[in-house]
Order: structure tokens, then C-alpha cells, then sequence
């Protein structure tokens, strides 16, 4: 079960983005424009209410196709809690998967796992400050699955059982949910916000987790009041999006859910106000598991209304484009080796309806908080006084209006619970969703219509006097000014600074030239087992298409090379980790990182390049408007690198400050210490410390870049969506077929690593909160094998053996132990001819279980491997495995794996595609319990267990 923690946001420079999102409608009706005009809802959306005062919203929507969202959303969550029942509300919905009227115990998610969906993925809920949600996905081709799952949501509404045994051993469960969220550092900071910014509210003493003495020790009764009370038809809703018209859904609720009684004296959800603080407030928090200055100042909304007129959606995206092109700013700073931080920028947050909190935050290096501080109110003030330019206005217009488009293009493609979602955060927030084409339209006009000068006015609004409450997060080791000198800064810095505007330096705007000449293409064939084409230019470049219509204007892209890290001496691993993040660092042909990034913003380019153990490779994402500059970034990564000292300094001194205090958080020291375990003392799984960034060299790093990316030739890219194909090859001729390419090429190689011989097993005691984790990994050697059938449906195999694992264990562990929140698991071979396996299990628990529990995993084991696998248990991995399938697909990525897996590195037998049903033929009974005494030797494990200092 989620529980959901609205809020801290936590970032690092490099991957600072602003957490102010586009507000797009996914919800039809007129809308006129102008100011204080109200927002109509989607009239797609069908509303009524049952005789019994609960509301139902159902709409009709065909992706995916044969699925159903439901949700039960219910308006009461923690802070409706009696002080003595603080986590009741969470504990009740935890309670609404161990045994209701119809359904005993665990009979819920054994139903749905019959059905083929996974409790977490299709089968969850969470409860938050105001709200609990109830979650399913279920198949829409069975209106027997339809009833069974309203039944299972008139149950949760209304008839669950409170079983004493039951509630007695979801205790343990809860406590281990509150461990793995609460405890730690993440714990630590919420202690010190909550108050923070919720001070003389409701909220500041309700968090949903709620109080671990009342979990363990609250009378029955008090739970089931909490229940009775507030679990009434006139604060609940039903939500129905999916492939189903919306007349059978609308019946199928009214029959199920309208059969739940009506109160007796209705009553209303209770509204919860956070008095806006006005006066400056600093809160200093040092702990030993910080690894980097943090601090973060935060702003309240004073208007706290939903959004339910153009006027306020106006507001928003004003705000949007300040924050975005703010962000825009620190990151240009954040890329210079003067910078004072590692990161800065703004956004927002949101850890209760309508109760928005603006958001900046700053990572000063090591020693500099006051110069970073300083810094970053330069660059507030200069915002502040000077506002946006008319460059930036244009790059944040460009980028929302191309994303207004693509979400308009594919108004018949949106997910269901996208919709889902919509509904839900209507129905608690009061939030207007519109209509895809009034969307549309509004955003259109809106965007084209602001101006420079409310965008600041919105801004300085929003971070009115340089905001008002901030938290101060500091490692121990490190120093940081008083509170007094923070705030004197805070209120007193007048920056000289900030009197010069900004200076937007975009270069010639442009990523390159486009070339004088094509490439031919020398050789077209068909794949037809994976209805592909592939094409070869006259360099050696190999493209392959695939057009799909699942996805309309929307491209997936990758191109990919046999090679990676284990092409390289053990030495240079170091440096070569860091290839990539070195060209990224020092731009391409002849513009810095930060041009590049003006450029790609209005074009909303979404490309990487990564190099890994076995391969290097681009991928991302495009559309007809942008395919030319993605191509173009490809031409130039391989091209046009340049390989700056400023590039290295920056990087290079940005993990430095935070190899300063590597061993500060426990589960980082206690995944190297596995890998050591694992894997040996050496650079290919070696913690990067200070000694490890210290043998970082930026001669190797390039070297090594530009022999990954050395010859084009090596590569197959591979575009799978909706395009006009011979556009696409035709700019794939100019960009790829002209590329300068060699005769060298490589072949997988990989570098072997043998798995111990015997049992080991390591205890790391870090960290200061009673937190537990256990690790087993089994492992080995396979026969060598050149049958990719044999090969593969072994690798399958040992994935379903996972899939085994994972439930049964969760019976074991959570449910009957109450041992842990959720165990995971996993399996793979790799290696080829040579191969190996590993299977590992993970979980965390109460610090002085980890061997009991580590006992029980063995026990549970060696019952499987006697056989005790249920017929039930077959069927649930044969459903399970092929609804997974009915969605995928219809999945752009999907297909571009196949292509990957099939073509370019052949992993997996061409057949798959059109006969994927034959996997299921595999999973029987026998076959797991064969793959169970095989790759699970309980006389051959890798234990850890992360236990506390104390």
C-alpha cells in the first residue's frame, strides 16, 4: 500500500528541474476566455450521485485497450484522527485488504493476482492528510471481473470485517512501512518540516503514518470507529474510466454500490486551513547521513482556492515560465567551475489540497554557504528587478505550446488512469479538468497572450520577499553560519550584482548546419517477424523503422553498439564512468552545455547517450517537429565533442563535494559493501570515494568517449512510432549516412566475475535510527550454451522463479510475520557463450529480526523446492504474464526492446513477437521446481544484513 508523502523534494545540480509542471486539461464544453471566467469540467466525464448520497464519475476511453481504472475515493483521511487514534485512518486502509464481507483475509489480492493484476502495480491505495483512494485496474472483457471488483469496492465502502487476528498482525506490517519510510534521514527532515510549514494547523500533527504507539496498541474499537464514522456514502466516490461504455459502468455501479445504506444523519468532510506565517523563520537541522549542504526556503500561497477559472490557470502557467526560465539560470551557473553551488532553482510542493508551497532551494559547496547564499539572491533580485527577457519569453512559450499539441494530438491516446487521476484530484481538490480540445484552445491562447511583465508581476507574488520559513540541512562535518548571520543575510544583502540584467547568450541559435549532401542508401530489407524495415546508408549507419499508431506524433528512438565498459583495461574504469558527463559538460561543436539547453527547450528535445557494461547508446524521445535536432544532437555527440578544462573542473569538482563525505548514508555503504561480496576489491563496482574520484583523468575519459563513439558504423538506430517514413530516412541520410565511420567493430565481451563458492554473509552497522535490512543473492556458473532457445527460455524461466519468490514471500514475510513492508526480488542470466545467474531477495525489517526472517526465506525456499507450488499460484503467473503481454503490445518501447533484444544484440529468438503465448507454455509446475533446486542453493548465498550503529 502507498503511502503517500506529498512533498520533499530532493535533487542534485545536475538534474534540477523544476517541479512547476504544465497543467494540461485531460477532462468538453464552451469556454470563454478572459478573466475571472469559470473552467467547465469535460463533459465526456458522466456525474450522478446513487439514492445513498455517494457519487460516481465514469468516462469512456480506450487506452489501453480491454482495462477499466476504478477508484473509491473516500474524503477522510489523518487529520480527521482523534488524538488517540493518530495512523488510524491509514491503518483502516490497510485493514481493507485483510478480510471484508465477502472477500475473507487475503482473498482481495489473491483475486486479483488470479485475474492477471499485480498487488502494488493494478492493486493499491493510499491515504494522505484528507483523502484515502482506493486503486484497481482490472480486464474489461469479462463483466463477471467488473462486479467482482465493485464488489470489492462495496466492501471497502462498507463491509469490512476488523477481524481482531487480522488487525493484530497488520500491526507488525504498518510499524515496517513506518521503518522504511519514516526512519532514516528522509524521517529526520519531515520531523523538521511538518512543523515547519504546517505550524498551528490541523496537519502539523497528523502525518498519515501517524503515531507507532497508537499502531501497536490501539483497541479494536478505535479503529472500527473510525471506520463507522467516516466511511459513509456521502463522502465517498466511484471513478470508472476505461475500454466500457459508459451505460454498462453506470449500471454496474448503481446495482453494487447503490445496495450500501444510506446514512442515518449525513454529515461533511471537514476543511482544514494552515495560517499563513508572515514573519522569517529559520530551522537548522545538522545529522551524520547528510552527505551535502541543503537548503530549501519556502514561500506559502496565499490564495489556497482550486483552480476553477482561466484567470487562475493564467496565473499558473505565468508562474511555470518564471520558474523554468529561473532554473534555466542556476543551471547555466551550476555549469560553471566559479559556481558557488552545486545546484539551485525553484518550483513548488504540495503535501495537502489546495495548499501549495513555493519552493527555492540551493546546495552551497563545501565552506560557501554564504557566497552560494549571496549568489542565489543575486540571481532572485536580478530576476526580481529586471524580469525575463524576450528570448527566454519565446524558448518557454515555444516549449509549452509544441507540448499543448502533442497532448491535443494524442486526445484519443491518453491512459485511463491519466483520467483516473484527474477525476480524483477533482473530487479532492475541487480542480476543473477540461476537455482535451477546450484544453487545448485555452492553453493555446493563454500562452500566445502572456506577457513579460505578469509573469514577473506572478512571480514576486509567489516569492514575495525572498520568501518566508527555510530549513538548513547540514552534514555533521560540516560548518555552516549561525542562524543569526542566515538571517541577517536573508533580510539585510543588498546585492550590487543584480542592478546589471541578464545577458541571454544562445549562441547562433542553432544546433548545426544542416549537410550540403545525403548519404545513398545501399541495401533496404524487411523484417518481417517484427514488421520493421531496416535500412543501410553507403558509411555502414544502419537505421531501423517500425510505424506503429499507438502514440500519435510520437517517435521513440535509440541507437545502440555492442561494446561498453568491458571493452576497457580494469584501470581506466574510473575515468571511463565519467566519459559521457565530461562531453555533456564541455558541449558540442563549439556551444556549452548551457546553449545547447536553449536550443533543445523550445524544442522540447528529450535525447541521452549513455555508455554501460556491454553497449553505448542514445535514446529518448521525438516528434515530426523536433526529429531533424534530435538527429542533429546525435550528429554532434559523435561529431563534435569538445572536451573542455571548464567542462572537467565543473564535473569533476561536483563529485568531489560529495565524495567529501561518502559513508554518511547507510544503505549507499551497505550496497558497496554487497558489491564487494559480490564482485571483489575492483574499479568495475568500486564505491566512488574520494580515492576512487581521485583516479578520474580527463586524457582517459575523452579517449574512452571517443572510441565508444568513435565509429557511427557500429551502430543500428532504431525509430518506432508514428512518422512519415520517408521524411525519416531521408533526414536519417543527411545526419547519420554522412557521418565519418571506420572498420572497427566489437562484439559483446564481458568481463566475469565467479560467484562465491560457499556461503558468505556480512553485517554493516550504520546508521542511528532501528532500521534493518536483508540481502540474499544465490548465484552461478551455466553451462556454456549457443542455443539462443535454450538460452532464452531458461532466462524466462528464472524471471517467473522471481515472480514465485515475490509472492510467496509476501505471504510469509509481511502477512504472516508481519516481518516487512514489501520484499523485493528479482532473477536474470546474462554472459554469453559463458553465462552466469543471480537471484536476490531484499527486505527491510526491526534490526534484530534480519536472521529470523533470513530463516524463513530458506524455509519458504526449500518449500518450493520440495514441490509446494499450487496449481493457483501457476495460474496466477500464466494471467498475470499474459494481461502483461495484451498491454504491452500496444507499447512504443516494448517494440523498440524487441527490435533490440531480436536485431541488434539477438537476446531473445525473432519468433517472440508473433508468438509470444508460447512463454506461458513453459510455466508449469515442474519446470519452477526444477529452476528452484537449480539456481537457489541454500548452501550458496551472499548475505548482508544493514543493521544500526546502536
Amino acid at each position: 500500500m502507498k503511502l503517500l508523502n506529498k512533498g520533499i523534494v530532493s535533487f542534485f545540480a545536475a538534474v534540477f528541474v523544476t517541479s512547476l509542471l504544465f497543467v494540461t486539461g485531460c477532462s468538453s464544453s464552451k469556454v470563454a476566455s478572459g478573466n475571472g471566467k469559470q473552467l467547465v469540467m469535460d463533459s465526456a466525464i458522466k456525474q450522478g450521485k446513487l439514492d445513498n448520497g455517494m457519487s460516481y464519475f465514469i468516462r469512456e476511453n480506450g487506452e489501453p485497450k480491454n482495462r477499466i481504472q476504478l477508484r473509491l475515493v473516500v474524503k477522510a483521511g489523518s487529520c480527521m484522527e482523534e488524538d488517540d487514534q493518530k495512523g488510524v485512518a491509514h491503518f483502516v486502509e490497510h485493514m481493507c485488504f485483510n478480510g471484508t464481507e465477502h472477500f475473507e483475509k487475503s482473498a482481495i489480492v489473491d483475486y486479483f493476482e488470479s485475474i492477471g493484476m499485480q498487488f502494488g502495480p493494478e492493486v493499491n491505495a493510499y491515504t494522505s492528510f484528507e483523502e484515502t483512494v482506493y486503486m484497481l485496474e482490472l480486464p474489461a472483457d469479462d463483466p463477471e471481473i467488473l462486479k467482482t471488483s465493485l464488489m470489492v469496492l462495496h466492501d471497502w465502502a462498507s463491509a469490512v470485517s476488523f477481524n481482531p487476528e487480522e488487525i493484530d498482525k497488520e500491526r507488525g506490517v504498518i510499524v515496517e512501512e513506518w521503518r522504511l519510510r519514516n526512519q532514516g534521514l528522509n524521517g529526520r527532515v519531515t520531523d523538521k518540516l511538518i512543523p515547519l510549514i504546517f505550524k498551528d494547523s490541523r496537519f502539523e500533527g497528523r502525518l498519515p503514518i501517524g503515531s507507532m504507539d497508537v499502531v501497536k496498541n490501539a483497541p479494536y474499537d478505535r479503529i472500527k470507529d473510525f471506520y463507522k464514522k467516516w466511511y459513509r456514502p456521502e463522502l465517498m466516490s466511484v471513478v470508472a474510466v476505461g475500454d466500457a461504455k459508459s451505460d454498462v459502468l453506470e449500471k454496474a455501479i448503481k446495482e453494487v454500490m447503490g445496495t450500501i445504506p444510506a446514512s442515518e444523519k449525513k454529515i461533511k468532510s471537514p476543511e482544514f486551513k494552515v495560517p499563513l506565517q508572515t514573519k522569517k523563520k529559520i530551522e537548522i537541522m545538522r545529522d551524520k547521513e547528510l552527505n551535502i549542504l541543503q537548503v530549501e526556503i519556502y514561500q506559502q500561497a496565499k490564495d489556497n482556492s482550486p483552480v476553477t477559472t482561466v484567470e487562475q490557470l493564467r496565473k499558473e502557467y505565468a508562474l511555470n515560465i518564471a520558474a523554468s526560465v529561473l532554473n534555466m539560470r542556476c543551471q547555466e551557473i551550476s555549469n560553471q567551475p566559479s559556481a558557488e553551488w552545486l545546484g539551485a532553482g525553484v518550483g513548488s510542493t504540495g503535501f495537502a489540497n489546495n495548499n501549495p508551497i513555493y519552493v527555492m532551494q540551493l546546495f552551497p559547496k563545501t565552506d560557501r554557504f554564504e557566497q552560494a547564499f549571496k549568489a542565489f539572491l543575486d540571481e532572485y533580485e536580478r530576476f526580481m528587478l529586471h524580469g525575463i527577457t524576450e528570448a527566454e519569453l519565446n524558448r518557454a512559450k515555444q516549449s509549452m505550446l509544441q507540448s499543448f499539441q502533442q497532448n491535443y494530438a494524442n486526445k484519443d491516446k491518453h491512459p485511463s488512469a491519466n483520467f483516473a487521476g484527474s477525476i480524483v484530484s477533482h473530487i479532492v481538490s475541487g480542480r476543473i479538468y477540461l476537455s482535451d480540445e477546450d484544453a487545448f484552445k485555452l492553453d493555446t491562447e493563454i500562452t500566445n497572450q502572456i506577457t513579460a511583465e505578469e509573469i514577473l508581476e506572478v512571480a514576486k507574488e509567489a516569492f514575495e520577499n525572498r520568501g518566508t520559513l527555510m530549513l538548513v540541512l547540514v552534514p555533521e562535518s560540516m560548518n555552516a553560519p549561525s542562524e543569526k548571520e542566515i538571517l541577517d543575510i536573508w533580510n539585510n544583502y543588498e546585492s550590487e550584482s543584480a542592478k546589471e540584467a541578464y545577458v541571454d547568450d544562445t549562441g547562433d541559435n542553432k544546433l548545426m548546419d544542416k549537410p550540403s549532401k545525403k548519404a545513398k542508401v545501399t541495401e533496404k530489407k524487411a523484417i518481417k517477424e517484427l514488421g520493421g524495415t531496416q535500412y543501410t546508408f553507403e558509411n555502414g549507419v544502419k537505421i531501423i523503422t517500425k510505424k506503429t499508431d499507438f502514440q500519435k506524433d510520437s517517435i521513440v528512438v535509440y541507437g545502440g553498439s555492442k561494446g561498453g565498459y568491458y571493452q576497457l583495461k580494469e584501470e581506466e574504469i574510473p575515468s571511463a564512468k565519467i566519459a559521457r558527463e565530461y562531453a555533456l559538460y564541455s558541449g558540442f561543436n563549439g556551444k556549452t552545455l548551457s546553449q545547447i539547453k536553449k536550443i533543445a527547450a523550445p524544442l522540447n528535445l528529450n535525447i541521452g547517450f549513455e555508455i554501460n557494461n556491454t553497449e553505448e547508446c542514445f535514446y529518448g524521445n521525438a516528434n515530426k517537429s523536433n526529429i531533424e535536432e534530435t538527429l542533429q544532437y546525435i550528429n554532434i555527440a559523435f561529431d563534435k565533442p569538445q572536451f573542455t578544462e571548464e567542462g572537467w573542473t565543473t564535473l569533476i569538482n561536483q563529485y568531489k563535494q560529495v565524495a567529501e563525505n561518502y559513508g554518511a548514508q547507510p544503505s549507499r555503504v551497505f550496497n558497496d559493501k554487497i558489491n564487494e561480496m559480490l564482485y571483489g576489491n575492483n574499479l568495475y563496482f568500486a564505491p566512488w570515494n574520494m580515492d576512487y574520484i581521485n583516479k578520474m583523468n580527463p586524457e582517459i575519459a575523452e579517449r574512452v568517449y571517443r572510441e565508444r563513439f568513435g565509429n557511427p558504423a557500429d551502430f543500428t538506430f532504431v525509430f518506432v512510432g508514428d512518422f512519415d517514413e520517408k521524411k525519416l530516412v531521408d533526414l536519417c541520410a543527411y545526419y547519420l549516412g554522412t557521418l565519418k565511420t571506420n572498420d572497427v567493430k566489437e562484439e559483446t565481451k564481458y568481463v566475469y566475475f565467479p560467484f562465491p563458492e560457499t556461503s558468505k554473509t556480512t553485517t554493516v552497522k550504520k546508521g542511528i535510527d532501528q532500521k534493518g535490512d536483508v540481502y540474499m543473492c544465490f548465484g552461478g556458473e551455466l553451462p556454456e550454451c549457443k542455443d539462443l532457445e535454450i538460452s532464452y527460455k531458461e532466462g524466462k524461466i528464472i524471471d517467473q522463479l522471481a515472480s514465485v519468490l515475490d509472492i510467496r514471500l509476501r505471504e510469509v514475510i509481511r502477512e504472516d510475520k508481519g516481518g516487512s513492508y514489501g520484499v523485493s526480488t528479482g532473477g536474470f542470466i546474462d554472459g554469453w557463450p559463458e553465462r552466469f545467474y543471480k537471484v536476490y531477495i531484499d527486505f527491510g525489517c526491526e534490526p534484530s529480526r534480519e536472521e529470523e526472517l533470513q530463516a524463513v526465506v530458506i524455509e519458504t525456499i526449500k518449500d518450493i523446492q520440495s514441490g509446494n507450488i499450487s496449481d493457483e499460484l501457476i495460474q496466477k503467473l500464466k494471467e498475470t504474464y499474459t494481461r502483461t503481454i495484451e498491454t504491452s503490445v500496444r507499447n512504443n518501447y516494448w517494440w523498440l526492446n524487441r527490435i533490440g533484444s531480436e536485431i541488434l544484440f539477438t537476446y531473445e529468438p525473432l519468433w517472440y513477437t508473433n508468438d509470444t503465448g508460447r512463454v506461458n507454455e513453459w510455466i508449469t509446475k515442474e519446470a519452477l521446481v526444477e529452476a528452484a533446486n537449480k539456481y537457489l542453493d541454500t548452501n550458496r548465498i551472499v548475505t548482508g544484513y544493514l543493521k544500526p550503529e546502536k
